[in-house]
């Protein structure tokens, strides 16, 4: 999840990327290298009728990623895991986005991406600068979003702890709180501030569950489910401070960012 401090998966994150696609031939030769107008050069290993997805539908996936020289630097196959992206989110960079969109739900393809199309001439964890890219990808399921309603929320009070966080009461219950150290299961939607969603655990279809003042979720998460009952459904608005800080996250969350998150408290493990 991209509010998380770190993740494993945020080596995929990248920027916005326009989709190019030139002379794509449908009838492709499983051994052979086809190139798209953006540099990528893709090959469907395991050809499959299945559904083709479309930016906002969320995926779920299988991949391993190398360096040019067959290093690898991230492996999903082999921590028997998948990952699940919504796709046209800049969840991922920008080649592996426009890769999959070439894919049908069930087939298995190899990319070549260059470095303008993944990191660039920044080097991210153990990837070098300028780096070309391999990666082995697996399209397991393709999931058709539901549109997503922010909070309503109008004639509602807005409220503001000491710390800057700022939030919302949009229903309310008798429910118990979280202690410090127990485990909550949440849905939520987060929002820049100017609309636009760059994650959704409804959208992901999967409820995101942590510890309670751990660290592992951002300092305004950590404050605000705190005061939460199970049941109830807050917004939060979040100021910088207290989500990505001055850096936020490259080509997602921009610098100095206050965030918005509407949140459902799920159930709570004590």
């Amino acid at each position: 999840m991209i509010y998380l401090k770190q993740t494993k998966y945020l080596i995929l994150i990248s920027g916005i990327f326009l989709l190019c696609f030139c002379n794509i031939n449908t009838n492709i030769h499983s051994t052979a290298y086809l190139k798209t107008a953006s540099g990528l050069q893709y090959k469907i290993t395991k050809k499959n009728r299945g559904l083709k997805p479309v930016k906002g539908d969320n995926l779920v996936i299988h991949y391993v990623g190398k360096l040019n020289n067959d290093s690898v630097f991230d492996n999903i196959y082999e921590q028997n895991k998948t990952i699940s992206i919504i796709i046209g989110n800049n969840q991922v960079i920008s080649g592996l986005e426009e890769g999959l969109l070439l894919m049908k739900q069930g087939e298995k393809a190899s990319f070549i991406i260059p470095s303008e199309l993944a990191y660039g001439d920044k080097k991210t964890g153990i990837v070098p600068a300028n780096s070309i890219l391999r990666f082995d990808v697996e399209l397991v399921k393709v999931k058709k979003n539901r549109p997503i309603e922010p909070f309503y929320i109008e004639g509602k009070q807005l409220n503001e702890t000491p710390s800057g966080l700022k939030y919302v009461i949009v229903k309310s219950t008798s429910g118990i709180k979280p202690l410090r150290g127990a485990k909550v299961t949440v849905n939520y939607s987060g929002y820049l501030e100017t609309g636009f969603m760059f994650d959704s655990s409804i959208q992901n279809g999967v409820p995101f569950s942590f510890f309670i003042g751990d660290g592992r979720v951002i300092k305004g998460w950590d404050e605000g489910l705190a005061m939460m009952r199970v049941g109830e459904k807050y917004r939060f608005i979040i100021p910088y401070n207290l989500g990505y800080g001055e850096d936020g996250i490259p080509s997602i969350i921009p610098p100095k960012s206050n965030l918005i998150f509407d949140i459902e408290l799920l159930s709570i493990e004590l």
